[in-house]
């Protein structure tokens, strides 16, 4: 999902009591909270509407600084970089390949007003080829391992917060293992800037419909 996708959230005022919707992009979810909804409630609602009632049946929420202990744990992830990445890393050349460690692995992920053209749209590119290594590389790295896989965790406290305890998560990673992994998918609609200067996504509602169709009901 685009964190600039326009949607239906509901907010918050200042003492944490509810004030209606409004229509923002996605990613604000997370900073409007309730005297009973915290944000990351408030997100999985807001996402499950926009997914026309999809139920989402738990949250992970990792902080910006994990991405450096999480890549560095199972060993690096390789990539070819496509951008420039030299104003964070003079290592980062467009065209090098590299292990990406410590660092570098929050940069490439993370990066966005010095690289290409700056937009979200792009970086997320880059994410869903970071995740495609990724994932390659942890079951290499982790599948199998119960020791490693709570080692994992035990680096991560203070970095994750979830609804689901450690065993729920480590039963799901187990059932990952043996699942045929397809490309990401990503929502069809436009991309606009508004009077402000700031980016919106908005869903092409049809292509959503099909979709949600194709993935939870074909």
């Amino acid at each position: 999902l685009d964190r600039d996708t326009m949607v239906e959230m509901h907010t918050y005022g200042v003492f944490g009591h509810s004030s209606g919707t409004r229509v923002m992009q996605v990613c604000l979810a997370q900073a409007y909270s309730g005297v009973n909804t915290p944000g990351t409630v408030n997100t999985v609602e807001t996402v499950e509407k926009l997914l026309q009632g999809i139920e989402i049946h738990h949250y992970v929420v990792m902080d910006m600084s994990a991405i450096p202990l999480v890549n560095d744990a199972i060993g690096g992830v390789e990539v070819t970089l496509k951008d420039d990445f030299t104003s964070y890393d003079p290592a980062m050349k467009a065209g090098a390949t590299l292990r990406l460690m410590g660092k570098q692995a929050e940069f490439f992920v993370r990066g966005r007003m010095t690289v290409a053209d700056g937009t979200n749209a792009s970086r997320m590119g880059r994410q869903q080829q970071y995740l495609s290594g990724f994932l390659t590389q942890f079951r290499q790295s982790v599948k199998g391992n119960q020791a490693k896989l709570a080692r994992l965790f035990g680096i991560l406290e203070g970095h994750m917060l979830s609804d689901a305890s450690q065993n729920t998560l480590l039963h799901d990673i187990n059932f990952y293992d043996d699942y045929e992994w397809t490309p990401m998918r990503t929502l069809d609609g436009e991309h606009a800037i508004d009077e402000y200067g700031f980016a919106e996504f908005w869903v092409d509602e049809d292509a959503l419909k099909r979709l949600v169709a194709d993935i939870w009901f074909d």
